[in-house]
């Protein structure tokens, strides 16, 4: 296998690196200046990423006037195709910061995208726990229509589909199916087979009633700006004052310490500190028909 190395001016048209060294390289072939090199014996059998850190220690001859060599290195197969690093599948391990060096730092970072599953194989969700980001589609909480292009009536695949993947824990009881998801901190509760209830959540309420993980970030919110975390005089300030107010004795997994009822949706508000008691939960109701 060979590869050419070319050296490029700072001057140099601000495109992406891969057809500067491209462009570079044809106009190299044509004047007769590309200096090949021979990967060494050594080189078989290890990485693309290991024989290139290995070709840019062998040198090139640096340009006066840069502060040092500037050098590109553009390798391409016997196919003629390039090799290039893949973004990070949930099945692979993250790049190390030795490969990533080696590399040249073209190695996807952390968030870049992850494809979506087609169905549930077991693995955990596609974010990374501590899930400090919000997953998952975005969900404007609408009291009487539902979180976002989840509405009620809707049926489990319709959940499934527009979330992106199947229920994480999916139970049945007293005749209700529950859908849960923690990295997106959403629940639905269907009845006779459409959905009828939807629960939000804030970061950090427990998903399971022992161990992690913990719910997410819920990646939306009221359109008023109501958000998780509030405390109750603010919530007041937004939506007004509830119909009631129902206090939750005796401890719980949330720490929920007041429920307050609005037509079609609940406000949970969580004691989160010794003094402290925060918005954390949204209960939305399908309408009574």
């Amino acid at each position: 296998m060979k590869v050419a190395v070319v050296q490029l001016s700072s001057a140099a048209p601000r495109v992406r690196a891969l057809d500067r060294a491209l462009a570079a390289k044809d106009a190299a072939v044509k004047d007769g200046a590309v200096k090949a090199v021979t990967f060494p014996a050594s080189a078989a059998g290890r990485s693309p990423a290991a024989r290139s850190a290995e070709l840019l220690h062998a040198g090139a001859p640096a340009r006066p006037g840069l502060g040092g060599p500037l050098v590109l290195l553009c390798a391409a197969v016997l196919c003629g195709s390039v090799l290039a690093c893949r973004s990070g599948d949930v099945n692979e391990p993250a790049p190390t910061s030795a490969s990533n060096a080696a590399a040249g730092g073209a190695a996807a970072g952390p968030n870049r995208a992850r494809p979506t599953k087609a169905s549930n194989d077991g693995l955990r969700p596609k974010a990374a726990e501590p899930w400090h980001i919000p997953v998952g589609p975005k969900l404007a909480i609408a009291p009487g229509k539902g979180f976002g292009a989840i509405r009620f009536g809707a049926r489990l695949d319709t959940i499934e589909r527009l979330i992106g993947e199947p229920c994480e824990e999916k139970t049945e009881q007293g005749g209700k199916v529950t859908c849960r998801y923690s990295a997106q901190a959403v629940d639905f509760v269907l009845e006779n087979g459409v959905v009828t209830e939807m629960r939000a959540h804030r970061l950090g309420r427990p998903f399971k009633n022992s161990g992690k993980p913990d719910y997410g970030i819920f990646n939306g919110g009221f359109e008023n700006g109501l958000a998780f975390g509030m405390v109750p005089a603010a919530a007041r300030e937004l939506v007004g004052a509830p119909k009631s107010v129902r206090p939750i004795t005796g401890d719980n997994p949330f720490h929920t310490v007041e429920v307050h009822e609005y037509d079609g949706f609940r406000l949970e508000f969580d004691r989160v500190g010794a003094e402290s008691v925060v918005l954390g939960g949204v209960v939305l109701d399908a309408p009574k028909t």
